[in-house]
């Protein structure tokens, strides 16, 4: 096993899991970023996302930042969001990818760490 970093990226938009539950139907995919990646298989697919993507539509953003990123493995988002996911192989890439993304929103919640698996 390899150890890998994370970088979560969270809008600072509140988003009800109750109300998620709630719509839990099937919805029109917003994000449109391919995601390939022998990861998916291992992580799995997340089918509470077309629904959050609707109600916050900044987690399409926050993953096509993610996306861009130099070194990035895999993008997602975490449970029932709003807060989005990245794994990189390396600590530079992911603190890298930190400071890009706090660069265009400082705003945003965004912080890495280790993932050990």
């Amino acid at each position: 096993t390899k150890n890998r970093w994370l970088v979560l990226v969270a809008a600072n938009k509140k988003l009800s899991t109750k109300i998620i539950f709630n719509n839990l139907k099937n919805t029109i995919p917003l994000t449109k970023i391919p995601n390939r990646s022998p990861m998916t298989y291992s992580i799995g697919i997340n089918n509470l996302k077309n629904i959050s993507e609707h109600l916050v539509p900044e987690i399409v953003v926050a993953q096509y930042f993610l996306s861009k990123q130099k070194g990035i493995k895999y993008f997602g988002m975490s449970g029932s969001g709003p807060t989005c996911f990245g794994i990189f192989r390396k600590r530079e890439e992911a603190i890298e990818a930190t400071l890009n993304i706090l660069k265009i929103r400082p705003k945003w919640w965004i912080k890495h760490g280790q993932l050990l698996s």
